[in-house]
């Protein structure tokens, strides 16, 4: 999808950078993917590390978010690292998995600096923070459906609050990204990937939940889904206060269960959107599974809150062994992927780097290159190694 436009003009450029792509629109992230490329000579293996600093970026912020929720650190919270970080998540080994990785990032990032620029009235924080928010509502359906949903929440929190310092700025702020959502819900037109199969809906919503685990969701299904479904019960029991006085709540405790429902809403969306695409199966845990894999973290930073420390360490302890495994367990299949697979990669590189006709390269290694396989992607492939011979680049 990149190498298209390589010689193209400005027009093409900004043109393709809006255009739909399956679901999504997501002009920043391709617009930082081409960047970023254009800086390595097309070496699209910088796009993974691309990835990886999104999510680096998103633990960081959710440290932050959990320790300014509770007023202190807890030890709990090396679960965040062991779960975002797994490596048995596509955006690790997969440029496209940036899609979910600027998504997921984005949002926690907004909630970080959103619920920062109100404890220390920084308006440079604020803007900042809708800067976040707004390049989620740009990053595809999940990402419209992530920043729509938070945008939602706190319009309606501060909207009904008394006046305070800051209100108005967030409500604009707030406005214009829910702006930005409806234009990306109105410009989308469905593929044939959306779409409902109540039949299948069901095994969705069971395999889906558990997908924070990584790749280790392939085994242990019951027991992982109770774990997920149980922490997202017990932090909804433990908001319901908060909910009760919502019109005197602080900003961080709003924010934060607003963070929750709109993971939860994107895991709905996400199950009953795909379902009729295919049923659960395969890797889909590997692909799909960042975008859940917040949902038991904010659940623990909500009821890390308000239990009892001997409570609230006996979970950590359980949650840091739990998710240290599915850390190991994507690690162990990373590693041994990488091991088979780059001496093929290499192989690759070499043959594109040389004089070998690119058709006979496409036709021998379509599985590496697409998921797909007919005439028309074996010819965009062979164009593509024509064209990114033709700028040069080291690699090719």
């Amino acid at each position: 999808m990149f190498v298209r436009v390589l010689g193209t003009g400005a027009r093409e450029q900004f043109l393709w950078l809006f255009s739909q792509s399956t679901d999504h629109r997501m002009p920043v992230l391709l617009a930082l993917q081409l960047a970023t490329l254009r800086l390595t000579a097309f070496d699209f293996r910088a796009l993974m590390f691309l990835n990886v600093v999104f999510v680096y970026a998103a633990v960081i912020c959710m440290g932050r978010l959990a320790e300014r929720y509770r007023r202190h650190s807890h030890f709990g919270d090396l679960v965040i690292p062991l779960t975002l970080l797994n490596f048995g998540f596509s955006y690790i080994g997969w440029a496209s998995g940036g899609l979910f990785a600027l998504s997921v990032s984005s949002i926690i990032i907004f909630a970080d600096l959103f619920t920062d620029a109100f404890e220390h009235q920084s308006y440079v924080r604020g803007i900042a923070a809708f800067g976040a928010l707004i390049v989620c509502a740009l990053t595809g359906i999940p990402g419209t459906v992530l920043a729509g949903g938070v945008a939602t929440v706190l319009t309606i929190a501060f909207y009904f609050r008394a006046l305070s310092p800051g209100r108005n700025v967030a409500l604009a702020g707030l406005g214009a990204s829910l702006g930005v959502c409806l234009v990306q819900l109105a410009l989308w037109t469905p593929s044939g990937a959306a779409g409902l199969n109540p039949a299948v809906l069901p095994e969705w919503l069971f395999q889906f939940l558990k997908a924070s685990f990584g790749i280790a969701a392939f085994g242990g299904a019951v027991w992982r889904f109770v774990v997920i479904l149980g922490l997202v019960g017990a932090a909804m029991v433990l908001v319901i206060p908060t909910v009760r006085r919502w019109r005197q709540a602080s900003v961080i405790e709003i924010t934060v269960p607003a963070l929750l429902l709109s993971f939860l809403a994107l895991f709905f969306v996400t199950a009953i959107g795909r379902s009729a695409h295919q049923p659960w199966g395969g890797y889909l845990e590997m692909h799909y599974g960042l975008l859940v894999a917040p949902i038991p973290l904010v659940a623990w930073i909500i009821i890390s809150r308000d239990l009892p420390r001997v409570a609230s360490g006996v979970i950590a302890a359980c949650l840091i062994v739990t998710f240290a495994a599915a850390f190991k367990t994507g690690a162990e299949w990373r590693i041994n992927y990488v091991r088979t697979e780059y001496p093929i990669i290499a192989r690759i590189i070499a043959d594109m780097g040389s004089n070998r006709e690119p058709r006979a390269i496409a036709n021998e290694n379509l599985s590496r290159f697409y998921y797909i396989d007919s005439p028309d992607i074996r010819s965009m492939i062979a164009a593509g190694i024509v064209k990114l011979r033709w700028i040069g680049a080291p690699l090719y």
